[in-house]
């Protein structure tokens, strides 16, 4: 009877090799980008209504970054939703209506999404 296993060379498998691609909580690049999407959907929230000041300067800072089709740099909006498989038009148009809506003077409307703490896990 022939012994099959002594064919089989030893070789080296690497983790993503035997289980596939790791999920989002463990690619730390995709952390950093969730966490960047999130302070700045944050930090719009915090100072969309800021009428001068460093306040309201952030918030145009993310409205700016968010609107920017540019794709140069690897954390522009537009990057981080490709990478996260997010759709930024989706995400442009709810930002919108929800600053139109707090322009309305109703600012207990919050935008109909919402992302969660996955970041740091």
């Amino acid at each position: 009877m022939r012994d099959y296993l002594s064919d089989l060379e030893a070789e080296a498998v690497l983790p993503p090799q035997f289980f596939g691609r790791p999920p989002l909580t463990f690619q730390p690049e995709k952390r950093l980008m969730l966490a960047v999407l999130e302070d700045a959907l944050a930090t719009l929230d915090a100072h969309a209504h800021a009428p001068h000041g460093r306040g309201r300067h952030l918030a145009r800072e993310v409205e700016r970054w968010v609107a920017s089709t540019d794709t140069s740099w690897p954390f522009a909006f537009q990057n981080i939703c490709d990478t996260l498989g997010v759709d930024a038009g989706c995400i442009r148009a709810g930002l919108s209506r929800w600053r139109r809506q707090q322009e309305g003077g109703d600012p207990s409307v919050a935008p109909r999404f919402h992302l969660r703490r996955r970041a740091v896990g």
